[in-house]
């Protein structure tokens, strides 16, 4: 027989800056603008119970997850295989993030499109850089729930094998959430 718990405490939570980025045409993009969310973490563990009778501790479950979270809050969250995206290091603390956009611009005879360029600069430390091509909450949500597993083994000595599933869900705003499971 298996047990789950659930960790979902109004503590869970970071805010972070996100944008979207979409093809609607060969070569023609959409970026969203920069704008931020107060996410919102919660999991769900199932497992064995332990040789304390426990599937595994709240407290390790909760300190893991504010562990993590901490690492995310108020950071720019950018898609490095984002192919409209460019990085370019100012100085050995400052950092400049371009984005590369399509858009209609109304002609005197007809509209036209013209690609245009928006960018963000700041310190290095604002910036966390995401292996995907879009930094949606379904990517956020499955490398939150990878660093918790991390954080969980590396503090408290439990490993993703003594587990058998974790769900991880991550709201982003109200009623607007991504869940990502893994066995």
């Amino acid at each position: 027989m298996t047990f789950k718990i659930e960790a979902a405490h109004p503590s869970l939570a970071f805010n972070a800056s996100h944008f979207l980025s979409f093809p609607i045409a060969p070569g023609v993009w959409r970026a969203e603008r920069l704008h931020s969310h107060d996410f919102r973490f919660s999991l769900v563990v199932e497992s064995l119970l332990d040789e304390t009778e426990c599937v595994v501790d709240f407290d390790a479950a909760m300190k893991a997850a504010k562990e993590v979270l901490k690492r995310w809050q108020y950071r720019i969250l950018v898609p490095i295989r984002n192919p409209n995206i460019a990085t370019r290091e100012v100085s050995e603390k400052e950092f400049v993030l371009v984005v590369k956009e399509t858009v209609a611009v109304e002609g005197a005879n007809a509209p036209t499109e013209e690609t245009v360029e928006r960018s963000i600069t700041g310190p290095k430390s604002d910036f966390l850089f995401l292996n995907a091509t879009n930094s949606s909450t379904e990517i956020i949500a499955a490398r939150l729930l990878d660093e918790w597993l991390r954080e969980l083994k590396d503090s408290f000595g439990i490993s993703r094998e003594s587990l058998t599933s974790v769900c991880v869900r991550l709201e982003e705003t109200p009623g607007c959430s991504a869940i990502v499971s893994r066995p």
